[in-house]
């Protein structure tokens, strides 16, 4: 879920990590150390500022990758959000019978970033009907697009928008740590 080394046949190689020396999860932990740059006082991301407002109202693009390491990047001459998909992946490394490779915080945080993207209460099932709201049909309709396009021959993680959903006091810029920067 990270890419390491450099590439093989691969034209305009993303980003990818050196790893020479160390232990792999050392290696992962002083990669994702915490570098805050941005002032962060007071600051609450509000509800609205989920995937499906940041492309149509923000008009960015939302596109999926297997790399950790370009979770919230922005591409394209950043009309594109590059988002992680794979919170099932993340969900195992918070399993006590696991072995993680990745920081427990990281990986929490990287849900809650997910569940603020995708919170749970607005793209899953939600009316009586059993119809799906605007914006779990929006992800639907993005799913289908980025698997037809053979990005993702496996398909987008299911439990992307069952993630739960994050209170107010959650989405505090203070609570992000690895990721604050990319907000």
């Amino acid at each position: 879920m990270m890419k390491i080394g450099v590439p093989n046949n691969q034209l305009m190689a993303r980003r990818f990590l050196r790893w020479e020396q160390g232990t792999f999860r050392d290696f992962v932990s002083d990669f994702f150390k915490e570098s805050l740059k941005l002032s962060y006082e007071r600051i609450r991301l509000p509800k609205m500022h989920n995937a499906w407002s940041i492309n149509k109202i923000g008009g960015i693009n939302i596109s999926f990758t297997d790399n950790l390491t370009d979770h919230l990047l922005l591409t394209d001459d950043d009309s594109t959000l590059l988002i992680f998909h794979h919170a099932s992946f993340l969900e195992c490394h918070l399993q006590p019978f696991s072995a993680p490779l990745y920081p427990a915080d990281l990986v929490h945080e990287t849900l809650s970033t997910i569940a603020l993207l995708f919170p749970q209460s607005e793209f899953t099932l939600t009316t009586r009907r059993g119809r799906f709201s605007r914006n779990s049909s929006w992800l639907r309709k993005l799913r289908l697009a980025h698997e037809q396009s053979g990005q993702h021959p496996t398909g987008i993680d299911p439990r992307l928008s069952i993630c739960g959903t994050l209170q107010a006091n959650d989405r505090q810029i203070e609570r992000f740590h690895f990721w604050r920067d990319s907000w």
